[in-house]
């Protein structure tokens, strides 16, 4: 047995465009007679009739949520003005797609930190529900499955803000009524998506051969793992740039990690679609990226006493994270246990750059991101360990 691949083109920053490619065309985002494609307008209507409820009650309620908000208007904003280029041209190559996308993905990493940054705040509930929502944005890069994928999201926003609803409900309907604005966001994407933009974002004309060279044996993504991408484009993405930046071997160990990931979503796409196989073939299965995790290691003990050897360490302590995949059933654990020794390591990346080099403090928030919401991601979609079809 093989692992299936099912991304033809690897990102390079960000959100990045992934998965199969439907054969069947999605519904043209034609211009209208006023300016504007439909799907762009409608796009409009949605973010008129929720959004700006949601960011006007977090700007009442202030503080680090209504930092958030701001943030979430410009994403969404920014998403409309993409989903109008999309239909006014012709799906340009990945590269081009990965620089329409940036300003989006930059977005949304800034909530996450918004949250991070405020642990223990009164309304910490709010943050989170936010920040696990946010991702949702990401449809615009998930083929050709953007509907499912957003409905998947909606459940971890909604643990967030049923808190919200229990503390409030019947006591202040300003934070009711917040809720109603950001779950109705989230609630009204999928229908949107599935009229607009079924397979995919809708792009003018040329969807044909050009989509078709991007399919994959694989075929469609499934929700885990465009979750699983979701994570790689939220974090791995910062953390593997600003790593070629600092060069030499943390630049080395960073194109492991991300081969190493990447092979781990082929995965879990093909575990997805595939029953449990015997342990021997599950072995096979998970050997290249056994391998790429030595290799990691071995960076690290080649280069001892290296400027940056807190890194090598943080992210040799990290790897053995995605061993996730061979442990029941318990895998969330096993990883939130390793954290810690990773962040033993960053913890003092971050005392010898903190208002020095903002690159090395944002090269600890992308590594240390992607193993912290790896544990959310596992309890969500692997609870008892890797799932296989049934």
């Amino acid at each position: 047995a093989q692992v299936s691949p099912v991304v033809s083109t690897q990102s390079t920053g960000g959100l990045s465009w992934s998965g199969a490619v439907a054969t069947k065309a999605p519904v043209t985002a034609a211009p209208t007679s006023g300016g504007g494609s439909t799907a762009e307008k409608e796009f409009a209507n949605i973010i008129a009739d929720n959004v700006n409820l949601y960011v006007s009650l977090s700007e009442k309620i202030g503080g680090p949520v209504a930092d958030q908000a701001k943030l979430f208007k410009q994403a969404v904003e920014k998403e409309k003005e993409l989903i109008g280029k999309a239909a006014g041209q012709k799906k340009p190559s990945p590269e081009e797609i990965q620089k329409l996308l940036q300003p989006i993905s930059d977005l949304m990493t800034k909530i996450t930190e918004i949250k991070d940054k405020n642990r223990g705040h009164k309304n910490f509930n709010h943050l989170n529900a936010v920040a696990e929502g946010t991702p949702a944005l990401g449809w615009v890069c998930v083929e050709p499955t953007p509907g499912p994928y957003v409905n998947d999201l909606i459940g971890s926003s909604e643990f967030w803000s049923n808190k919200i609803l229990k503390d409030f409900k019947g006591k202040d309907e300003d934070q009711v009524n917040w809720v109603k604005g950001f779950n109705g966001f989230l609630r009204a994407l999928p229908p949107y998506i599935k009229q607009y933009h079924t397979t995919g974002l809708s792009w003018s004309t040329g969807g044909g051969a050009q989509a078709a060279s991007h399919q994959t044996s694989g075929g469609s993504t499934s929700a885990s793992g465009g979750s699983f991408d979701a994570l790689i484009n939220n974090h791995v993405n910062l953390y593997y740039n600003l790593s070629k930046k600092l060069g030499g071997p943390v630049a080395e160990q960073a194109e492991l990690f991300k081969e190493a990931v990447t092979k781990e979503k082929e995965l879990i796409e093909h575990a997805a679609k595939t029953k449990k196989p015997q342990s021997a073939e599950v072995q096979k299965l998970l050997a290249p990226i056994s391998d790429i995790m030595g290799k990691i290691t071995a960076i690290k003990e080649k280069n001892r006493g290296h400027q940056y050897f807190n890194h090598l360490n943080a992210v040799a302590e990290g790897t053995p994270a995605l061993g996730w995949v061979c442990v029941e059933p318990t895998p969330g654990p096993y990883v939130s246990d390793l954290i810690g020794s990773s962040e033993f390591w960053s913890n003092k990346i971050l005392k010898d750059f903190k208002g020095k080099d903002e690159d090395h403090v944002n090269w600890v928030k992308g590594f240390n991101g992607f193993l912290k919401e790896l544990v959310p991601y596992i309890k969500s979609h692997h609870t008892t360990g890797l799932t296989w079809a049934k």
